[in-house]
């Protein structure tokens, strides 16, 4: 809109203060930057629309996400994590080649969900951890 409106004085604004700033006396009316000034205004007036500003409403914030482990209840499993005290891994597959995606602790209750073998002829159950939310494998000495 700024472009316009130079363009407008340059163009025409530039013609009619060259016509106008002189009387029929030739005298001078108004000085250049007064008549800039009247010619601005009426420029503005004329192409002026008016604007409706609506309300903006901020949507309510989302409530905060809880990423914590659920806490820990008694819920009723079938075997507990066994061995010296500490953590223990569980794995993502029946071996200490697969990935450990998850520990529990001595002591802590755990669902017996299958069972297999390593490589090496170990026993491995697939469990869930209830405290974690965790479901992967611990070697069979582990399990009590």
């Amino acid at each position: 809109m700024l472009t316009a409106i130079l363009v407008a004085i340059g163009v025409y604004g530039g013609f009619f203060i060259a016509q106008t700033m002189r009387n029929s006396q030739g005298e001078f009316t108004a000085t250049q930057g007064e008549r800039e000034e009247e010619i601005l205004q009426e420029f503005i007036e004329e192409t002026e629309t008016p604007v409706e500003v609506n309300e903006v409403q901020t949507p309510a914030p989302n409530p905060p996400v809880n990423n914590s482990p659920p806490p820990s209840v008694n819920v009723p499993t079938n075997a507990r994590i066994g061995g010296s005290m500490g953590v223990k891994n569980i794995r993502s597959g029946p071996g200490t080649a697969y990935g450990v995606v998850g520990s529990g602790v001595t002591g802590e209750g755990i669902d017996i969900l299958d069972s297999g073998y390593d490589s090496g002829g170990y026993l491995w159950y697939r469990v869930y951890h209830p405290a974690s939310g965790v479901t992967g494998w611990m070697a069979a000495q582990l399990v009590n």
